[in-house]
Order: structure tokens, then C-alpha cells, then sequence
């Protein structure tokens, strides 16, 4: 079997303040670098939607585990989700605000951004992760794209 090389777009807070010990985001973005997929790092500002179509500014990147020298930022460009991006990956430090659930609306807009990868994403990878504002329990939605299919629903805190 051959394998090949993906592009993967991690639509996250600043990547530059990644802990390169703590970090699990950091340590997926090193390891799809280290099997030789190119890693793009995108501020969820720089998402928006032409013609119905998710586009971004995105920037290669090049990481290292060395603490407060782990990344190198390529020549940012613009990309078409559809077209370029194989898997994308949506991350945030808490709180969830409005600016986490714009982008995930936004890349919620074209079937072929997050849905088309259900057969290589396990379902569960499109949940929300947030805390309970009343209890402070972690608790998993589902995006308005996926929750408005049948049998869809928010998960109970775990």
C-alpha cells in the first residue's frame, strides 16, 4: 500500500503560544510533519467563505519540541478548503466565544470541509468540546450542520 503525503490546516488559537510540553495539538501537528504531511497553521480570523466556498489565509509551519523556539512560519497564502485541505482540525483554548463558533459555522458551510472526512474522522471528532456553564462539566454538541441531521442531539456532561 502506498501512502501519501496530506495537507492538514489546524484552525487554532496562535501557534506560537503552543506548550510544546503540554500541548496534544502540538504533538499532532509534529507527528503529521514527521510522516510528512504538510502541517498549515490558520487563525480562525483569516477563515471566510467566497461563492459559497471556505477559504483562508493559511501559514506553512515547521515545528521542533524546543520550548519558546518550536515553530518556523512559512509564506502565508490563500487556500480553498475543498481543493487543498485533506483533514482539518478545529482548536481552542477555553472559553468557547463567538469567534470559536463563527469559524466553526464558517467551516461548517461546505459539505466537503468536515463532512466529506466523516468516513476517515470518527463522528464523535465533529463534537464541541465545552464546559457547563452552571456546573463547569465538560460537555460535547454537535456542529448546526451535523445536529440538524436526523438522531442528532447534545451528549449529557461526562
Amino acid at each position: 500500500m502506498t501512502s501519501r503525503s496530506l495537507t492538514l490546516a489546524f484552525v487554532m488559537d496562535p501557534v506560537t503560544t503552543l506548550d510544546v510540553e503540554a500541548d496534544t495539538t502540538f504533538v499532532f501537528m509534529l507527528e503529521a510533519q514527521a510522516r510528512g504531511h504538510e502541517v498549515l497553521y490558520v487563525d480562525p480570523a483569516d477563515l471566510y467563505v467566497d461563492e459559497g466556498r471556505v477559504g483562508a489565509r493559511a501559514t506553512p509551519v515547521t515545528l521542533r519540541r524546543e520550548a519558546g523556539n518550536h515553530v518556523d512560519l512559512g509564506e502565508t497564502r490563500k487556500i480553498d478548503f475543498d481543493r487543498e485541505v485533506d483533514v482539518a482540525f478545529q482548536r481552542k483554548d477555553p472559553p468557547v466565544d463567538a469567534d470559536y463558533i463563527a469559524a466553526t459555522q464558517i467551516l461548517g458551510v461546505e459539505e466537503g470541509v468536515l463532512l466529506e472526512h466523516l468516513e476517515v474522522l470518527h463522528r464523535h471528532a465533529l463534537l464541541h468540546r465545552h464546559p457547563d456553564p452552571e456546573t463547569g462539566r465538560v460537555r460535547y454538541s454537535l456542529p448546526r450542520t451535523v445536529a440538524d441531521q436526523p438522531g442528532a442531539g447534545v451528549l449529557p456532561a461526562l
